[in-house]
């Protein structure tokens, strides 16, 4: 019993002295705790007194900022009216002094830095960007005016070699038909050399031209349509068949001409005698559009046919299909100033309308990509009246501006259709269409957009297409097309 005693006692006051240390650490453990949060308090206070009285200095230094940012924008646009309103004096002082151009050039010049400057004082940007615009198109206007004149060269070229085998015939060296045939195929290739050198131009559909029967050719008219010489030149070569074509009566006036328009069968042409061509089994070329299309059209490439219905009486009343003809960045080719300027263009239309002469000036001559479509023959029903046909045409022409042409036109993404992998210009045929980057989502994804414009976003490489349909002018009743 006492040894059991003592066991007990022993425990008892082991029992003891374990609660008494485990109450003692409880109770330091507890102080420390309680002595880190009074600490933690007074910091945060610190802290936040700091911060209290930090965001006001803040505050005060990012409105100064702000003051400071806006007198040197201020500063900035003061710079740029004063250099608008005395750098330009300084050089129409210069060259008023030296007489470089003429007081009356220099005059001009002042007007339009004045109205430049009065538009930047008023922050008009849109302004400011269609005139700066104007400017930049009128100096590229005086640096290309007179490439087109190559084209004329290439014209009186083609004369002369015509008017040499009619007078190797007039010899008796060589009969009428093989000479008018040689004449034909030098002339033809010439415009398929030009085509293939300096717009590497290619050809799509051409199957849709006949072999025999009759057809109109219907084309949208460029300012200068070198496509369609080409496509003239092409049927030739490659089908052995000649084309006419109905002109604008102001070519007919051009002199040294006249054997080139008589063997290449160019004149204005009357529904009756376009017609009686057809029946006859000829291929016939219009463009509705006709001068106006080609001088007051611009780069959204709108069918300006100003209800024009003479050419849907010809193919009614000789019963022959309509060929829809459209090539890719032909606006982009040659340009005319009533076309690519604001500034002017009323009255380059008051002159046109008065004289019914096309007298806008035209420049450029570039060596875009050119890729001519073909589209499929539009027949004549039975009951069919001269709007639902001219209306059924439109709808063909500008489904394939839609399908194939980048809106608006741009230059440099034309001229760049004739950039190969390498940075070498081409000749070949290129990738550079909406149909086949359609087929090729992997390189860029293609998105339509409710604004009509055509958009490429650098970071992402995206295009958008623009889905509106041209604008066109035309009268008639809407009616759904028979299959």
């Amino acid at each position: 019993m006492g040894i059991l005693s003592k066991l007990t006692s022993s425990a008892s006051m082991g029992l003891n002295l374990s609660t008494m240390m485990a109450k003692t650490m409880s109770l330091a453990t507890f102080n420390a705790l309680d002595q880190t949060l009074q600490t933690s308090k007074l910091w945060s206070e610190l802290v936040f007194g700091y911060l209290d009285g930090t965001v006001p200095m803040v505050e005060e230094m990012l409105e100064k900022s702000g003051e400071m940012g806006d007198m040197v924008t201020n500063l900035a646009f003061l710079s740029l009216l004063m250099l608008a309103k005395t750098m330009p004096g300084q050089i129409t002082s210069f060259i008023r002094t030296f007489k470089l151009i003429d007081d009356e050039s220099v005059d001009k010049v002042e007007e339009l830095i004045e109205k430049i400057v009065k538009i930047i004082e008023t922050g008009d940007l849109q302004a400011v960007e269609d005139t700066i615009g104007d400017v930049l198109e009128a100096g590229l206007f005086g640096v290309t005016v007179l490439q087109p004149n190559m084209l004329l060269i290439l014209f009186f070229v083609k004369s002369a070699i015509i008017s040499s085998h009619i007078a190797l015939v007039d010899r008796g060296l060589v009969d009428e038909k093989e000479a008018l045939t040689r004449a034909r195929n030098i002339c033809a290739k010439i415009w398929r050399v030009y085509g293939k050198v300096y717009h590497g131009q290619e050809w799509h559909g051409l199957e849709n031209i006949p072999e025999q029967d009759g057809a109109l050719i219907i084309y949208y008219h460029g300012v200068v349509p070198v496509d369609y010489y080409g496509l003239v030149g092409e049927i030739w070569l490659s089908k052995g068949r000649v084309v006419s074509s109905v002109v604008d009566r102001s070519l007919m006036q051009v002199p040294l001409m006249e054997n080139f328009r008589t063997h290449f069968k160019l004149f204005p042409g009357t529904v009756d005698s376009c017609a009686e061509l057809l029946e006859s089994g000829e291929l016939l070329g219009i463009a509705p559009g006709g001068a106006y299309e080609s001088l007051f059209g611009d780069s959204n490439y709108p069918v300006l046919w100003q209800s024009r219905l003479g050419f849907a009486k010809v193919a009614l009343k000789a019963n022959k299909p309509i060929i829809p003809v459209f090539t890719e960045n032909i606006r982009e080719c040659t340009m005319s100033l009533a076309g690519r300027m604001t500034a002017g263009r009323k009255m380059w239309e008051y002159i046109y309308k008065s004289t019914k002469m096309p007298v806008v000036p035209m420049y450029g001559l570039f060596p875009v990509k050119l890729k001519t479509h073909i589209g499929s023959p539009i027949y004549p029903k039975p009951g069919m009246t001269p709007e639902e046909l001219s209306k059924l045409t439109v709808e063909a022409v500008e489904n394939m501006i839609s399908q194939h042409q980048m809106l608006p036109g741009n230059l440099g993404q034309a001229l760049a259709g004739r950039i190969d992998s390498e940075g070498k210009l081409s000749r070949n045929p290129s990738k550079n269409n909406l149909v086949e980057l359609n087929r090729n989502l992997s390189s860029g994804s293609l998105s339509s957009q409710e604004d009509g414009k055509m958009r490429r976003n650098q970071s992402g490489n995206n295009l958008t297409i623009n889905k509106e349909k041209p604008k066109f002018v035309i009268s008639g009743p809407e009616f759904e097309r028979e299959e």
